[in-house]
C-alpha cells in the first residue's frame, strides 16, 4: 500500500537517510525510494524536486541530529570535560549499535560525492560548521566559568574536537572495537585537560 496523498516528507527522512546512509547516493535509485516509502515517483518529486533533493533533505535530518546530540551533550553538563566525556560516550554507544558499521553519513556522502557535487560539499560543510560552533561556544562558556585558561586557543580545541569525531567514526566503520574507541577519546579528553585551570570532574571513561 502507499503513502496518503497527505503524507508528511519530513516523516520519511528517518527511513530515506539509514537508505543512503546504507547503499550510498549512486547505488541508490528512485525506484529504492520508492519501493521504501510507498510513494511513486511523481510523489518523490513533488515533495523533494529529484532524488538529489531527497538526499539534501536526509543530510539535513541526519545534521539536525548530530547538532541537537552535540547541543544537549555540552549544555546539559556542569562541566566542558563532562560535557565532551558525555557526547563521546553517546557516540561511541551508537557506532557499537550500529551492526552494518556504516560510519558517518556526512563524511561518506562527502566523499561519494567529492568529484561531481560542490554544492553537496558546501551544504556538509555547513553542518560540520554548527556541530563545531557547539563545542566552540561550549568552551568559551567554560573559559567564562575559569575552567580553562584565557590564553587557549578555543577555535583549535573545537577542530580538534571534530578531528576525533571524524577519526572515531572512521575506526567505528573499520574496526568497532569498545576498547580502541574509548582509548581515542580519552586521547581528546587530555588535550582538553592540557588547558584546563581546574579538573573537579571524575568523568573516565572505562576501557572495558
Amino acid at each position: 500500500m502507499g503513502r496518503p496523498a497527505s503524507f508528511d516528507p519530513q516523516q520519511l527522512l528517518g527511513e530515506v537517510t539509514e537508505l543512503f546512509w546504507k547503499q550510498g547516493y549512486f547505488a541508490t535509485s528512485v525506484a529504492d525510494l520508492g519501493e521504501l516509502t510507498g510513494l511513486n515517483p511523481g510523489s518523490i518529486y513533488n515533495a523533494f524536486g529529484n532524488k538529489r533533493g531527497v538526499l539534501v533533505a536526509s543530510l539535513d535530518h541526519y545534521g539536525r541530529n548530530s547538532i541537537e546530540r552535540a547541543r544537549t551533550a555540552l549544555r546539559g553538563s556542569d562541566s566542558i570535560d563532562q560535557g565532551i566525556g558525555n557526547f563521546f560516550d553517546l557516540m561511541i554507544a551508537a557506532i557499537l549499535e550500529d551492526k552494518d558499521a556504516k560510519g558517518c553519513f556526512l563524511v561518506n556522502t562527502w566523499l561519494e560525492t567529492a568529484a561531481h557535487d560542490e554544492e553537496i560539499k558546501a551544504h556538509i560543510q555547513t553542518i560540520f560548521n554548527a556541530v563545531e560552533e557547539e563545542f566552540l561556544s561550549a568552551f568559551k562558556r567554560a573559559q567564562k566559568r575559569g575552567e580553562i585558561a584565557k590564553d587557549a586557543d578555543l577555535q583549535v580545541l573545537s577542530q580538534y574536537m571534530m578531528m576525533t569525531i571524524w577519526g572515531l567514526r572512521v575506526k567505528g566503520r573499520m574496526m568497532p572495537n569498545r576498547r580502541d574507541l574509548q582509548a581515542m577519546v580519552q586521547q581528546a579528553m587530555t588535550a582538553v585537560r592540557q588547558v584546563m585551570l581546574k579538573d573537579d570532574s571524575d568523568h573516565t571513561l572505562r576501557l572495558v
